[in-house]
């Protein structure tokens, strides 16, 4: 398992984010902030992921600061709430106005839901072996075990000739080809799907819509 220091220290190795699911480089923030970049990158039900900092609002410019997701039921934005700023009645009127006139709706998301385990191990695991190289002929022969429905990596390393199957597996989940039920320990029992078949498994935990007031 990860230790907290570790994963803040794991985000040093360059100034930017980056994922397939990101058009362009996001820069990074805090340790909250890159590991839900991080944790909707894994996230197959997301498919793009891009930083707003402003809205147009009322003939303005709206400050908004907030990763955003397009998920197939609509797009979000995500708030830090303990990193939020303290906004007035007028300025939380005019987010909530932003947001709405863009079709976005807000999330608010705090430190304990990002550092709930093993989720949050799981994914900086991911988030390690995501520059693992994986040759066509594995990327096929995954393929092809895991059509008749999910196995184990345990499973996936004796069917197919991967040399790493967990490694193999944390970068084939982040470059978003298969998919894992984060809510379980990432060893060789942990079972994988195609992410075409992510219905067979729970691989999401995402936080509640917001209904707040002005703060």
């Amino acid at each position: 398992m990860a230790h907290p220091s570790d994963k803040r220290s794991s985000f040093a190795d360059a100034d930017y984010l980056r994922s397939s699911k990101s058009h362009s480089a996001i820069l990074k923030g805090s340790r909250s902030f890159n590991a839900l970049f991080v944790q909707l990158s894994i996230d197959p039900d997301v498919s793009s992921i891009k930083f707003i900092d402003t809205l147009p609002a009322l003939g303005r410019r709206v400050k908004v600061g907030m990763l955003t997701a397009q998920h197939d039921d609509g797009r979000f934005a995500y708030e830090l709430v303990d990193e939020a700023p303290i906004r007035d009645l007028d300025n939380e009127g005019l987010l909530q106005i932003a947001l709405d006139e863009n079709n976005i709706r807000l999330v608010e998301v705090d430190r304990a839901h990002l550092d709930e385990e093993p989720r949050s191990s799981n994914c900086f695991r991911i988030w390690r072996h995501r520059n693992q190289k994986v040759d066509a002929s594995t990327r096929a022969e995954i393929d092809r075990a895991l059509k008749d429905g999910p196995l184990t990596i345990r499973q996936l390393g004796t069917i197919t000739r991967a040399s790493s199957p967990l490694m193999t597996v944390c970068a084939l989940v982040w470059s978003g080809t298969l998919v894992l039920d984060l809510s379980r320990p990432l060893d060789a029992e942990a079972v994988v799907a195609r992410r075409a078949d992510r219905q067979a498994l729970p691989v999401t935990s995402e936080p509640p819509l917001s209904n707040r007031g002005p703060r």
